[in-house]
């Protein structure tokens, strides 16, 4: 997926920047997944360094263990790995380059199909 604009509401897995192009924001919907590793957003940056949060969470406990991984241009560059005991996880902060495609994906480690979602907020620096 690719950026489409700017100030629009969050209603697909997709980086979208506010009017100004000063802040970005993202909310993957709830997406079930099992073992399988499952994207849940995917952009490209704009012009300037993104300072983001990404949140992982889920609706319910469970007893399976989700893994959340983050690329940049299709290179890992953070994976974390969790417990079933937490439904809301510590936020990532990630600086992104300019035009760099991010894709935020999960994993569970077990094969039990369970429902989570991505936020992502964040930031603009060095935009004119």
């Amino acid at each position: 997926m690719t950026t489409t604009g700017r100030g629009l509401a969050v209603t697909s897995p997709q980086l979208i920047f506010t009017e100004n192009g000063k802040h970005v924001y993202a909310y993957s919907g709830q997406i079930q997944y099992t073992n399988t590793e499952t994207t849940f957003i995917e952009g490209t940056t704009q012009e300037g360094i993104a300072d983001v949060f990404i949140q992982y969470s889920t609706l319910a406990y469970s007893a399976d263990d989700p893994t959340v991984k983050v690329y940049f241009n299709d290179i890992l560059i953070i994976a974390t790995a969790h417990t079933h005991t937490e439904n809301w996880l510590m936020p990532l902060r990630i600086i992104i380059p300019p035009l760099t495609t991010l894709k935020v994906t999960v994993t569970n480690q077990d094969t039990t199909p369970i429902q989570g979602f991505i936020f992502i907020k964040g930031k603009i620096h060095g935009r004119a």
